[in-house]
């Protein structure tokens, strides 16, 4: 019987019963149980309360204080609270079975940094062992008051139990299997990654994301040593978390195993073909694309000829620069199915790098156009006289751009500067009206300001007046008001409406928000 096991029969049950028990009990006045808010929610307060022993408020300085990466837990340094482990030893200290399973999850999976305790699964597992045997495991903040929130609060007791009892599960997995990993035994290997991988531990660490809870470095080193032992699916699962220095190698090994088993769809042959054909197995990778090919896939088709037609087989046999530039010119302008300009380029270039000068300038022309212009400084370098004409066309054209632009810059100036003397004159013009005439009109008033008329004040005062006067001659008509009087009651309405729109127009201006307002009257 597992260590597990043992440790478990009856205690998990025991364990649960007892959480139901105190989620029903959320009267009680035991400190361990009482979450006092008022205290534990400032943070000066919750520190001291958690000092003072109170589990709820070490709980929250702790899940504020450790946080989960994707390469495991690490702590979160905070002014109030400088060693967050010193809290969780607290806890520990006090044997309260939440603080007993976060130590050992930390012992287990903390990336190994100055703050972090030392690696001990052994610990691990005494502490996890009793944190199973705990029947004080708080139940959170929740207040348990109603049926749902005691229902709420029961499925989270379950729930926290089932992560601790995982986590006790994995630590022993690793005491047992990694003695046997570690003298290459590929079964032992990934079952010691699984231990490391990832998994649920929402309410052990008030995880609210999807990110990495356990600890990636372990876990992939631990799954290369399995696949690299031969393990089938150490080998699939590893494609996924590799480095990219690894990542095509270990694709390609995925690959061939489910070739192997007659498991591999057309796309895939076509993918496999192009790694190996980058790592430089040429005659496996034509293997590969002529399955597909055979299958249909007509890219694959096209490359089987591009590597088998007598011609190309003819030069690459040469393998000179001059060869090399007659595989370029035969895959760009080659009457025939596998002509192909991207191959071409390649070609061009492996001549270029040979000092064939007129490599370099085809190299250049079918190239992506951002690289292009960098090939051809190259081939004009070394000598090549369309590559300098070019060149130079391209300066041309440049130049020609930048003054079309120039031109346009000075253009809209121009039409700004015209466009802000002809407002300058409205305005002049309309502070003329407004000092020889005067207005009692608030909209006209306030232009006539913003604009810097002299007689400002006076104008305003007046402006007042007349619009107090027309507020008292424009109420709403009574019933039995005459035609006339509804008229001019109606008028009054619209010259409302109008000074309002004229009074946004000229906020909108004044803002930028527009170039040009009517300043007429309404």
């Amino acid at each position: 019987m597992s260590r597990l096991l043992q440790a478990m029969s009856p205690v998990v049950a025991v364990v649960l019963i007892a959480l139901t028990l105190a989620s029903c009990s959320s009267g009680n006045s035991s400190n361990i149980y009482r979450t006092e808010y008022s205290i534990i929610y400032a943070s000066n307060g919750r520190v001291e309360a958690a000092r003072n022993g109170n589990l709820h408020a070490l709980k929250e300085v702790l899940g504020n204080s450790l946080s989960m990466y994707d390469y495991g837990m690490t702590v979160a340094l905070r002014p109030d609270v400088h060693n967050p482990l010193e809290w969780l030893q607290k806890g520990v200290d006090q044997e309260e079975a939440l603080s007993q399973a976060r130590m050992a999850y930390y012992i287990m999976y903390s990336p190994g940094t100055r703050h972090d305790p030392k690696y001990d699964p052994e610990k691990a597992w005494e502490l996890v062992q009793a944190a199973l045997a705990n029947t004080t495991l708080p139940l959170g903040t929740r207040n348990a008051s109603s049926k749902a929130a005691q229902i709420a609060r029961q499925a989270d007791a379950e729930k926290l139990t089932r992560e601790v009892v995982e986590l006790a599960r994995r630590i022993e997995t690793v005491l047992q299997q990694q003695p046997l990993a570690e003298k290459g035994d590929a079964e032992a290997a990934y079952a010691v990654s699984q231990a490391y991988g990832p998994f649920d531990v929402e309410l052990l660490w008030y995880k609210h994301s999807k990110s990495f809870s356990g600890k990636r470095s372990a876990y992939v080193n631990w799954l290369r040593r399995a696949a690299e032992a031969g393990h089938v699916d150490a080998i699939h699962e590893i494609v996924a978390v590799a480095p990219d220095s690894e990542k095509s190698a270990w694709e390609v090994k995925s690959t061939l195993l489910k070739a192997k088993n007659k498991n591999l769809e057309m796309y895939e042959m076509f993918a496999l073909a192009n790694k190996l054909m980058a790592d430089g197995q040429e005659a496996e990778a034509l293997k590969w694309y002529k399955q597909a090919a055979d299958l249909g896939n007509q890219r694959a088709k096209k490359v089987v000829l591009q590597h088998t037609d007598p011609t190309v087989v003819r030069l690459k046999a040469i393998g000179d620069a001059n060869a090399m530039y007659e595989l370029g010119e035969y895959f760009r302008v080659g009457n025939w199915e596998g002509r192909e300009v991207e191959v071409a380029h390649e070609w061009y270039l492996r001549a270029s790098a040979r000092g064939v000068v007129d490599a370099g300038y085809w190299a250049a022309m079918t190239a992506p156009q951002s690289q292009r212009e960098q090939l051809m400084q190259r081939a004009a370098r070394q000598g090549h006289v369309q590559a300098e004409q070019w060149l130079a066309a391209e300066r041309n054209k440049r130049e020609q751009k930048a003054e079309q632009e120039r031109q346009a810059a000075e253009t809209k100036r121009q039409q700004q500067q015209k466009q802000q003397a002809e407002q300058e004159l409205q305005e002049k013009a309309f502070v003329a009206e407004i000092d020889q005439h005067g207005s009692t009109d608030m909209y006209q008033i306030s232009l006539y300001c913003s604009f810097g008329g002299r007689r400002c004040t006076e104008l305003q005062n007046a402006a007042l007046r007349a619009q107090a006067q027309r507020n008292r001659q424009g109420q709403t008509p009574a019933s039995g008001t005459s035609d006339a009087e509804r008229r001019q009651y109606e008028a009054m309405q619209k010259r409302s409406e109008c000074l309002r729109k004229r009074a946004e127009a000229q906020d909108r201006y004044h803002r930028g928000l527009q170039t040009t307002y009517d300043s007429g009257p309404c």
